[in-house]
């Protein structure tokens, strides 16, 4: 299986006004800058992809960390960075030039969604949007976040797919995190989460679920066009209609069984 497919889990586009003015995407853990991404220009025929951390130390000043970068000869803007998840560590990726990994960073879970200038930095799908099949879209309503509701989707009596939406302390105050799970043999799975960017007053919240292929999984695209891969779950042919609790709207897409 292709790396990228297995393991993309953000894909961003930076302009060649973005190199320009050294445009950033910062991932947030509370008062922590977690993860720094810019591509510099630093001669008229190579680029440099630059990754870093800004931190405080027992409540001290904070400060960056030491730059991890990746040299970027002959490319041209628009410059394309992908974000993968690896174990104990996350790596950047540009098609064509490499890879550098991030090791101070061990997982995206915790951390914000994402904050770029977007006239300037495109986020683009994990893997491309033609290889999806649209199954269905969920519409949360602020009552479902406030009563911790859930969407379940069974296959007898294992839940295949866990869907919910809920505050989380670890993420800014107008984030929500998009939590996705499973239960087999009465045994909960590690979860999947992504800050979710709702602003100070919010109603609805729009989830679209697609399929890949088999070795791609199910793929979760949230209401800013971010996506979170879910491989536990290859298909949701042949599973239950879905739990749709009070809160929550199925707006679109096959209801379950096929």
């Amino acid at each position: 299986m292709s790396d990228l497919l297995q393991h993309a889990a953000y894909r961003f586009s930076f302009s060649a006004e973005a190199v320009a003015k050294e445009a950033e995407v910062d991932f947030h853990q509370g008062a922590a800058i977690a993860l720094h991404i810019k591509v510099r220009s630093v001669s008229r025929t190579q680029l440099v992809l630059i990754a870093n951390d800004w931190r405080s130390e027992n409540g001290g000043p904070g400060r960056w960390g030491r730059e991890v970068a990746l040299p970027l000869i002959d490319a041209i803007p628009p410059v394309e960075v992908v974000l993968m998840r690896q174990q104990g560590r996350i790596d950047l990726e540009v098609p064509g030039h490499g890879r550098i990994g991030f090791p101070r960073l061990s997982t995206l879970s915790t951390a914000s969604a994402p904050l770029f200038a977007a006239e300037l930095i495109s986020s683009l799908p994990p893997i491309q949007g033609e290889m999806l099949s649209h199954r269905a879209t969920l519409l949360f309503r602020e009552e479902a976040v406030l009563l911790g509701q859930s969407v379940n989707y069974h296959r007898g009596d294992d839940v295949v797919l866990h869907l919910n939406l809920r505050h989380d302390t670890e993420l800014r105050k107008d984030q929500l995190a998009l939590v996705l799970n499973d239960r087999v043999h009465g045994e909960w799975g590690r979860e999947r989460r992504m800050g979710i960017p709702v602003g100070a007053h919010w109603e609805n919240v729009e989830i679209n679920l697609f399929e890949g292929d088999r070795k791609q999984g199910l793929v979760i695209r949230g209401p800013d066009g971010r996506w979170l891969g879910f491989g536990r779950v290859t298909t949701l042919d042949g599973v239950d209609s879905p739990e749709i609790p009070s809160g929550v709207e199925l707006l679109a897409g096959p209801s379950g069984a096929g």
